[in-house]
């Protein structure tokens, strides 16, 4: 159905080579699937329970290894742990070099720890404060070198996966509708 297509997924196909989907739409689509809606489903389902804060990792090094000259990926699944685990302060020598990452690693291993001795994630002095996540739309941080609060992140591609999932599943599938 059109009104569930996200318009950052619309293709011409009559345009790519070989009428084959980019790498990257490939990528996002998995991505959607298997972490963006789960992740949104159980905060939500979580969220009854107990406090849940939600964020989205944003920061991407200069020269990660792993992404090199492919900045599509953007930061990919468990990027984080890298910068938690403070890998930018062991001196490797073919990644994570770049002066930002060990800023960034500071930050990271500041939000985990503050959330650890205090029961929330807002650093001290922070300048603004990371709200509760109730429900899909609300607030989430956004984790980068400029941290940032964002509302309704991708809630259009949650809309369309959670309505178009459960079509998948239903069999046969009807024609019309």
């Amino acid at each position: 159905h059109p009104a569930y297509v996200p318009s950052d997924v619309e293709i011409d196909w009559r345009n790519l080579p070989n009428r084959t989907a980019p790498v990257s739409i490939i990528s996002e689509l998995i991505s959607d699937v298997g972490l963006l809606v789960p992740c949104v489903v159980e905060a939500g389902l979580l969220s009854r329970h107990t406090r849940v804060y939600l964020a989205q990792f944003a920061f991407v090094s200069p020269d990660d290894i792993k992404i090199q000259d492919q900045p599509w990926i953007g930061a990919y699944h468990e990027h984080e742990l890298q910068y938690l685990f403070g890998l930018p302060y062991w001196h490797l020598k073919n990644t994570l070099r770049h002066p930002s990452n060990k800023v960034f690693s500071d930050i990271i291993m500041t939000v985990f720890r503050q959330f650890a001795e205090q029961g929330y994630p807002n650093s001290p002095g922070s300048s603004e404060s990371w709200p509760l996540y109730r429900r899909p739309g609300d607030a989430l941080l956004s984790v980068s070198l400029n941290s940032s609060i964002k509302y309704n992140f991708l809630m259009n591609r949650v809309a369309f996966w959670k309505k178009f999932i459960p079509l998948l599943t239903k069999w046969p599938m009807s024609t019309t509708s």
